[in-house]
């Protein structure tokens, strides 16, 4: 039934069908009106809205900052938004979130769509007590079901008269909240509306309730006391109701429940008692949806944080509550999306099934003609993809308008995106692909000897390798580059352990980090290169309790290593004579620098004998002498210390520029230049002026520097994208520049890793997710038309 109640209404006449992709609502939303009591409770009525434009000093609350920029085709600041609901009889979004202080918002379909840019309101805002974690409409009494837990043990369903509180009519928005049904267990996971049965399914706390919705809603409370219940294990997803075979699919840990309204309803509670049929599924099942079209159950596996994006494909015509001989007795086939999954829509007249990736940023399109129930050879293509907002977390579909409204939590926003211009028959709308070849993130390019090194995933655990997968393996830059990308290892050999891969390009040292064993394993890399391997046996082992991150000094070789387990120090290796080309001062040992708490990224400025290490609880960054760290434990101490706006999450020093580019932690996607001029370890009188910040993709993840191109690139993790940012624009003598936004170019799933080949003219993007690697030209990465521009 979620799918079909986003597709019922009337027909949409084709001659006011618009070709617009995404746009960008003209109207400023007022979020909240006079509602009453901040502190509602549930019961509590609400007072009645009296406009739907509240005064600035009630709209607080519920406005969060503005960024510097929206995604394109995008609402008004909405609070946190998890939850996107239409109910196409009144032409009206329910959009709520989950985190407190949670409100319900009324907003207006008819202007919200791809053919229109004049979204009204928010009409009105409920207050509601609790965070939200789904909402249906029962189009036979005109109830709208809110479900909310309160993170008290307590889960709850509030009950809002949808007739008289809708985009049409905010009359009854006042006596909205009158009053909520409780659902005697823990928590409410998701709701489904059967109309034809009259019954509100909740699930949560390991059943399945079953309340009438006949004499449980706003105008009688009479059924709303003693429901039916059915029990369904660990319900932690969302029930999905097929009317055309009177069956509730129930989602949880490792399978679905198969349930028979039938027998299981409002009337006929009978056979909830009985155990239901079930079939497993590869990972926790959240989402999902049946294409009718094609007889398909579609269900989107979600453990919270897997890499590999999964949708179930499952007969429903051979697996429901009639007949269950199709049902999967293993795992069922999937189809690629993107990670973490969330919530799924189909587009029959398309043929397109989309899907939300929360960790990546993008909707994945799905072509349901090559996968499908019965013919999935397409599933494991790699899918188009749309560009969203931050972290979506929720998605409806307006079938008339073509309208796909996605609620972005991370940027506050609901986005409206044109159906009709990325789906399974055109692409005009969808994200560029640019060349793109298997490899894992945990690589590293060394373009002296045509090498890059790659090792086994840095998502995996060593308890789910398999042996194979403890090995370094050699790609050719001659044949992975951004004209060719013949990225197969050319050589591999067995390490024996599970290795994190840096490299020196300076003295052409790979250093090996085996942090199982707290060691790093130097290697010649002259002689252990994909043209050579009779040097690959260690020159040297240097022991690094608890040993992290390696970044290297360019000049000096010295190597600094973060290291793990809420460290408050870190390890300086002897660098200077120990590396390829001298090894005279290999053994000696590692020492450690107090700093007096964790600490996040190293960045090197040789050029002003400072190294720079980002301290996130301290929101700064320490400063060391790398002159003495060079020489040895004495003097290698803190000498001074930069304060920021924001955590430090990684850094990256641009001597040219002088410049520190600081990247910044979740909920602050902004760089900060730090003029390293006037604030390093020998002249301190500018550590303390307030620092110029440039937007970024969403949680900074990476960055490098191209000294020939004169690039900064800055990887998004969680909006799959990079950012270009020129220096001599942005930089520490030319902060006004700062304030600009910055192409971006479209890569693979959380972006983590760079290599640079001049030689080659490619920029290589490690993408951890999708374990691939984008090939990027060097000196021109817009090429193609590959870049876009962030509004704003």
């Amino acid at each position: 039934m979620r799918s079909d109640r986003q597709h019922r209404g009337r027909r949409h006449d084709a001659r006011h069908r618009s070709r617009l992709w995404c746009v960008l609502v003209a109207c400023v939303l007022a979020i909240n009106a006079p509602v009453g009591s901040a502190q509602a409770t549930p019961g509590d009525p609400v007072a009645p809205i009296e406009s739907p434009v509240s005064p600035p000093e009630k709209a607080a609350d519920a406005l969060a900052p503005a960024p510097s920029s929206a995604p394109p085709g995008t609402t008004s600041k909405i609070t946190k938004p998890y939850v996107v609901t239409l109910d196409p009889a009144t032409d009206t979004l329910y959009v709520a979130g989950r985190r407190d202080p949670a409100r319900l918002f009324v907003l207006d379909a008819r202007g919200c769509t791809v053919q229109q840019a004049q979204c009204r309101g928010p009409l009105a805002s409920i207050p509601l007590g609790a965070a939200v974690l789904d909402i249906v409409v029962d189009p036979g009494s005109g109830t709208v079901y809110v479900g909310s837990s309160n993170g008290q043990a307590q889960g709850f369903v509030s009950v809002i008269d949808g007739r008289r509180c809708n985009a049409r009519d905010v009359s009854g928005c006042g006596q909205a909240y009158a009053r909520s049904l409780s659902t005697g267990v823990d928590t409410v996971s998701g709701l489904e509306v059967d109309p034809r049965r009259h019954t509100l399914y909740v699930a949560g706390g390991g059943f399945v309730t079953v309340f009438d919705t006949r004499t449980c809603n706003v105008d009688s409370y009479a059924g709303c006391s003693a429901p039916a219940r059915a029990r369904a294990g660990d319900l932690r997803a969302y029930p999905l109701l097929d009317e055309t075979t009177d069956t509730l699919y129930l989602p949880h840990d490792s399978s679905v429940d198969v349930v028979d309204t039938r027998t299981c309803n409002a009337t006929d509670a009978l056979g909830c008692a009985r155990a239901p049929a079930t079939f497993p599924v590869r990972q926790r099942g959240t989402f999902g949806v049946v294409d009718h079209s094609t007889g398909t159950l579609y269900l989107a596996n979600d453990d919270g944080g897997s890499r590999d994006g999964q949708v179930a494909v499952v007969d429903a015509r051979r697996c429901n509550a009639r007949t269950t001989a199709g049902c999967p007795t293993g795992a069922p086939r999937t189809a690629r999306v993107g990670p973490q999954p969330r919530s799924l829509v189909v587009d029959p007249r398309t043929h397109s099934l989309y899907a939300v990736a929360s960790s990546a940023g993008v909707v994945s399109v799905i072509d349901t003609r090559r996968c499908r129930a019965r013919h999935t050879s397409g599933c494991r293509r790699v899918p188009k993809t749309v560009q969203t907002g931050d972290e979506p977390s929720w998605m409806t579909y307006d079938a008339r308008t073509r309208s796909l409204y996605v609620a972005n939590q991370s940027d506050d926003t609901v986005q409206v995106l044109d159906a009709t211009r990325c789906s399974a028959v055109r692409s005009t709308g969808c994200r560029k692909r640019p060349r793109t070849a298997p490899a894992t993130a945990n690589s590293r390019v060394l373009p002296t000897v045509r090498t890059i090194y790659q090792g086994p995933s840095p998502a995996k655990t060593i308890s789910e390798i398999p042996q194979a997968d403890d090995t370094l393996s050699f790609l050719d830059t001659h044949r992975c580059n951004r004209r060719h990308r013949d990225c197969s290892a050319r050589r591999s050999i067995e390490l024996g352990y599970f290795p994190q891969v840096y490299v020196d390009p300076g003295s052409s040292t790979l250093y090996l980090v085996d942090a199982a064993a707290d060691v790093v394993h130097l290697v010649d890399a002259r002689r252990c290169n994909v043209s050579r391997r009779d040097g690959c046996r260690p020159f040297a082992d240097v022991s690094v309790p608890r040993v992290g991150a390696l970044t290297v000094n360019p000049r000096t070789h010295t190597v600094y290593a973060t290291q793990e387990g809420g460290a408050t120090t870190i390890a300086v290796l002897p660098g200077p004579h120990c590396n390829a080309l001298d090894h005279t001062r290999c053994a000696a040992a590692a020492h450690e620098v107090k700093l007096g708490n964790v600490v996040s990224g190293i960045a090197v400025d040789d050029a002003r004998d400072t190294v720079y290490v980002g301290i996130p609880l301290f929101q700064a960054e320490a400063l060391l002498p790398s002159t003495a760290c060079d020489a040895g434990p004495a003097g290698c101490v803190p000498v001074a210390t930069t304060f920021l706006d924001g955590v430090p999450r990684d850094a990256l020093a641009v001597p040219e520029r002088h410049s520190l580019y600081v990247a910044g932690g979740f909920g602050a996607d902004t760089l900060t230049v730090v003029d390293t001029a006037t604030c390093n370890v020998h002249r301190l009188d500018g550590c303390v002026q307030p620092w110029p910040k440039t937007v970024t993709p969403s949680v900074p993840s990476g960055l490098v520097y191209d000294r020939r191109a004169d690039l900064v690139v800055v990887a998004g993790s969680r909006d799959s994208t990079v950012a270009l940012i020129d220096p001599k624009v942005c930089g520490a003598g030319t902060p006004s520049g700062c304030a600009r936004s910055w192409p971006r170019v479209p890569v693979g799933f959380q972006p983590v890793g760079f290599g640079t080949d001049w030689r080659q003219n490619t920029l290589y993007v490690f993408n951890d997710y999708s374990e691939t690697v984008t090939l990027l030209d060097l000196a021109d990465p817009c090429r193609r038309k590959l870049c876009v521009q962030p509004p704003g």
